[in-house]
This record gives structure tokens, sequence and C-alpha cells, in this order.
């Protein structure tokens, strides 16, 4: 049995950049780290918290949205350097030195207040500082209203592929085009 989703890969270059500082609200963005990890239970599920500690661990860097000290969202990335294609994020198909941006949420209703961006921009600064030479990230095709805010902000579409995850063992996947047609 398979798990079949559809991707779009976007990339930033730091030329294309258009940093998203708007708030709708009181909304703070700040680092993740072991000490307010478990912040999260309060508007996700507990079990999210040994996700993170183990994301934290691996080297991943990642932020909370807050509004009113509720945490009401999170985005990580990750920072790598090869010279050889990698499995970012165990399955997007990536090389070079480079900040992948993954693992996303926002509570439904803080949804359309710029959160997703405000998270993006923060961790892009994060990965530009770390001199990454690009930035990607990856979308469900079905999701056009985060696709649509990650490039109001300056990703630019670089390819598409499938993901096949079988219930045991690697995650198979398949670029099938290099461009939206």
């Amino acid at each position: 049995m398979f798990n079949l989703k559809k991707y779009v890969v976007y990339d930033l270059d730091a030329d294309r950049f258009k940093p998203f500082d708007k708030t709708f609200g009181p909304v703070t963005i700040e680092r993740i780290t072991p000490e307010n990890v478990f912040d999260v239970i309060h508007s996700f599920p507990e079990g999210k918290v040994p996700v993170f500690k183990e994301k934290l661990q691996r080297g991943h860097v990642g932020v909370f949205a807050r509004n009113k000290e509720k945490v009401v969202g999170y985005m990580w990335s990750r920072l790598y350097d090869s010279p050889k294609t990698v499995k970012a994020d165990g399955y997007v198909p990536l090389i070079g030195r480079f900040s992948h941006i993954h693992f996303a949420h926002v509570v439904k209703e803080m949804r359309g207040r710029g959160l997703q961006l405000l998270m993006a921009t923060w961790l892009i600064r994060d990965s530009l500082s770390k001199e990454a030479e690009k930035i990607y990230t990856d979308i469900e095709v079905e999701n056009e209203i985060a696709m649509r805010g990650m490039r109001k902000i300056g990703f630019a579409e670089k390819f598409r592929f499938v993901a096949l995850r079988p219930k045991y063992g690697p995650c198979l996947c398949f670029k099938y085009s290099s461009k939206a047609s």
C-alpha cells in the first residue's frame, strides 16, 4: 500500500526575496527551543512535542507564531550542504548548500492573517545569515493558498514531483515536470 502525494518545489534566491512584515493582530514570531517546545500542546496534539524535540536534536530550526501567548502556528527549516543529491526532509531531491523550509501549520482560526509568510520570512533571514545559497520549500499541489503566499515573497516554481510512500521502506520520488504548464 502506497501513499501518493504530488508536490511543487519552489526556490528562492536572495535577490528575489520580498520580506513580509505585516501583522494582523498581536502576533509574535519566536524561535522554538527545548525550553518552550511544550508550549505547542495548548493548540496542537501533545504528540508534536517528541517530533519537535527530535527536529531540534537533528539541527532543524523552528519558529512558533504566537497570538496572545498561545502558539497558533509553527514552521521548520534545515540547512543542508551536499555535493550530491539528498532527499531533504526525507523526500525532496535537492543538491548544494541550501535551506529547506518544511513542516508548517497554522490553526484554522488564524489562517489568512499572513502567519505563514511571517514565519517563512524569519526562517529565510536565518538561512541567509548562515550563507544558504538557495532556499527551497515544497507544497502539496492542492494547496493553492500556500503556493500563492510563497510566490508573494519571491519563491518561483523549480519543479514538480510525486512521492510514493510505502507503509515500510524508503520514499520513492519522481520528478514529472520542470515548470508549471
